[in-house]
């Protein structure tokens, strides 16, 4: 697909914000967005191909990531939203330094900063993916602060459970078993995944400040940029862009995002893997 073809022509002012997850956590930012702003114009691209994106090499990440960012280009979005912590927390900058003129939405940074401000005790639990959790990502936006505790817990399946709607309860128990007397009073749910489980969470940890990523990096968008909500579009149109054909994938987003969107599929292969 050409996708210069397809955003060719478009108004400044209608151009698209441009989303990217892999799944289900990005379809919930994009369900707020959508429901809070119905002349927004939105782009999403899906890797579901790439699904978890959280246990894979760092440097098969960033090649898959450096693919994106062509096919990006050929879009011109007015603004990136890193809908995923995974993604952030090892080629954020990347993105950032790929696109200077145009405004990144990250949702690292923001997200510990509502931590670090919300937290009474300084003891921050971090659930995220192994990469986001080894990247110390959060641990580094962190030492802005001196005698803060953070606790970073690898939740290595828990991202695919929600994703497939597969034994969440048991791998949640299991994944957050490691948290038995450790003292904490605020978690940061760091993958936009956990937003869908956010009330079994909330419910195990009842005095526990949550803070939800998915929630921050709207926030972020809404508070720092709010001149680009502003199109001028009669009718909101969504743009979805699947990697890999899934009738879980089109359901959820049915479910979802319901209206005024199309799906197409989004080739991110190489001309040289296809021989290998």
């Amino acid at each position: 697909m050409n996708l210069e073809e397809k955003f060719e022509g478009l108004e400044e002012t209608k151009r698209p914000l441009l989303l990217i997850d892999s799944g289900l956590g990005g379809l919930n930012i994009l369900k707020k967005l959508k429901e809070k702003y119905p002349v927004e114009n939105f782009i999403y691209i899906c890797d579901n191909e790439f699904l978890p994106l959280g246990n894979k090499n760092v440097t098969i990440i960033n090649r898959r990531v450096n693919k994106m960012i062509k096919k990006i280009k050929e879009i011109n979005p007015k603004g990136i939203l890193l809908a995923c912590n995974t993604l952030d927390s090892i080629s954020g900058e990347t993105i950032e330094s790929s696109f200077p003129s145009i405004d990144i939405f990250h949702i690292v940074k923001p997200t510990m900063e509502e931590a670090i401000k919300e937290t009474k005790s300084k003891n921050i639990v971090i659930l995220g993916t192994k990469n986001t959790i080894e990247s110390q990502a959060y641990m580094k936006f962190a030492l802005m602060k001196k005698g803060l505790n953070i606790y970073g817990v690898e939740c290595v399946g828990l991202a695919n459970a929600i994703e497939h709607n597969k034994d969440v309860d048991k791998v949640l128990k299991d994944e957050l078993s490691v948290l038995e007397g450790v003292e904490f009073d605020t978690i940061i749910l760091g993958c936009t995944h956990y937003s869908v489980i956010k009330s079994k969470i909330a419910k195990k940890f009842k005095d526990i400040k949550i803070i939800d990523s998915s929630d921050i990096v709207i926030k972020n968008y809404e508070q720092t940029h709010n001149q680009m909500l502003e199109n001028k579009a009669s009718k909101q149109f969504i743009d979805i862009f699947i990697t890999k054909e899934d009738e879980l994938i089109r359901e959820n987003i049915s479910k979802n995002i319901k209206d005024n969107y199309e799906i197409n599929l989004l080739n991110m292969k190489e001309k040289y893997e296809k021989n290998n």
